[in-house]
């Protein structure tokens, strides 16, 4: 017998509503979070790190490991290689979107075992997105 058919007070009515058990509210915005993570990443390395290798550029300084290799993986996806005819992104974009789509579904399931797999999935893209953040803007805001 639910609280509602016991007649429970209103917060009671409203907490089971919002526990996900009946309605799945509680695993949405974990959906929402995981797929956004993934896509977020592409879209910062191809919009928001090229502006920053410009400015790198013109201050003319050494930049440390971490930057180097979120710089690199920035010109491999936009393209901006010499000697690559294709871009990253066709072969990148695919794998974000996959995890992201993977982690939402997972993130919507009942399945304990699932929902932690998205939450693993979701970390580490976080981490990820996290790392490459720090890795252009500590040495921006040095500068």
């Amino acid at each position: 017998m639910s609280q509602l058919e016991s007649g429970g007070t209103m917060n009671e009515i409203q907490s089971e509503k919002r526990c996900g058990r009946c309605c799945g509210c509680g695993r949405s915005g974990a959906a929402i979070f995981a797929a956004l993570v993934w896509l977020i990443q592409p879209a910062f390395l191809c919009l928001a790190v090229p502006k920053f290798i410009q400015r790198f550029q013109d201050l003319g300084v050494a930049l440390p490991t971490l930057t180097r290799t979120v710089v690199d993986a920035s010109r491999w996806l936009t393209g901006s290689v010499p000697g690559h005819s294709v871009t990253g992104i066709v072969f990148a974009l695919p794998v974000f979107v996959s995890i992201g789509v993977t982690a939402a579904a997972l993130a919507a399931t009942r399945n304990a075992t699932a929902r932690r797999a998205s939450c693993l999935f979701t970390a580490t893209g976080a981490i990820l997105l996290g790392m490459q953040v720090a890795a252009v803007l500590v040495p921006a805001l040095r500068l």
